[in-house]
């Protein structure tokens, strides 16, 4: 699971719409890279046998306004064979346009763990969570595994809220 707290700006901009906040185009859109680079690998279109690419880009929802901090929170995976020979991985953070500036307040990588799956005894004590998502992965922000692979499918977000005492709620 990847997750990540960020906030987008650019000058004169903090506080309007962002594009990738109104469309789904990914161009308009922040995203996710992780190159697996192999031994003898080169950076060419030749990704099965030498580098492995892994893209995930945010979508029209996941961005608000600039100056916004936002958590994203995706999943890669890759399979043994793919992670042999191993020489390096690089983790970018990329697509924005010419002059935006991004703060990156947590980066968090790391396996689902056993709170992330319903319990093995009771797979149907848990078909529809609702609260309680600050259990979760990610910091409270991974809703895994509901996940979509596909890029224009709806993606299921955590959203924070706090009360009027000051009390924390992450929910779906």
């Amino acid at each position: 699971l990847i997750t990540l707290r960020m906030r987008i700006n650019m000058e004169g901009l903090e506080g309007t719409v962002h594009p990738c906040a109104v469309s789904n185009n990914p161009y308009d859109c922040p995203r996710l890279t992780s190159m697996v680079m192999h031994a003898g690998g080169v950076y060419d279109d030749d990704r099965d046998t030498h580098n492995v690419h892994q893209h995930t880009y945010m979508r029209k929802g996941d961005v608000g306004n600039y100056g916004e901090w936002i958590t994203f929170s995706s999943i890669w995976s890759w399979t043994a064979d793919k992670l042999a020979n191993v020489e390096g991985s690089i983790f970018i953070i990329e697509n924005f346009a010419r002059g935006t500036y991004i703060e990156l307040d947590s980066f968090i990588m790391e396996l689902p763990s056993a709170k992330s799956f319903a319990p093995v005894n009771d797979a149907c004590k848990e078909l529809a969570i609702n609260g309680d998502a600050e259990n979760l992965d990610g910091g409270g922000f991974a809703p895994f595994p509901w996940f979509s692979p596909r890029m224009n499918d709806f993606q299921l977000a955590v959203h924070e809220e706090t009360d009027t005492t000051g009390n924390v709620n992450h929910f779906f």
